[in-house]
């Protein structure tokens, strides 16, 4: 069960706990076991162009506490989260610019979009210190009909919910 327009997995738990405080509408979904990750897009007129997808650190009590993220990921988990990310939006017509999108590929080979968000995400200040260039020029570049031409340093970015580096 979670909000229908949470964020940060406010309200969030499996269906057997108790509810925290919560007054506006809930939705259900099946709870699916595995990896979440989340993956933001650049959604412009040339395209759907998927960054660097980051791992999404939960909670593990079934309330789904978003602890904040780490990235990158292991290439075959990346490829897998992007793969689900473009489509996902790809089914929702009208999406433009920085649009974010929850995943989580299943320990059993299946993976699922969980929920987009088009707006900035948390992932975000991840990215931004991941990428060599400036992140903003890109979003400019694929809302002016081009492609973007990021490139990722290779280390490790660990964030706070906050967006803060973790210690």
């Amino acid at each position: 069960m979670k909000p229908r327009d949470g964020a940060g997995s406010q309200a969030t738990r499996l269906g057997h706990l108790p509810a925290e405080s919560w007054s506006g509408p809930l939705i259900a979904q099946e709870f699916v076991d595995g990896f979440a990750a989340s993956v933001a897009c650049l959604v412009g007129p040339a395209g759907v162009f998927p960054l660097a997808p980051c791992e999404q650190r939960l909670s593990e009590d079934g309330r789904f506490h978003y602890l904040g993220g780490r990235l990158p990921i292991e290439p075959d988990l990346a490829a897998r989260a992007a793969a689900v990310a473009v489509a996902a939006v790809a089914c929702v017509p009208g999406l433009a610019g920085y649009v974010g999108v929850d995943v989580v590929l299943g320990n059993d080979g299946r993976d699922w979009a969980i929920e987009i968000n088009p707006r900035l995400t948390t992932s975000y200040v991840g990215l931004r210190r991941l990428a060599v260039g400036n992140l903003f020029a890109a979003m400019l570049e694929v809302a002016g009909g081009g492609a973007p031409a990021i490139v990722w340093r290779n280390e490790a970015v660990i964030f706070c919910p906050d967006g803060e580096p973790a210690a």
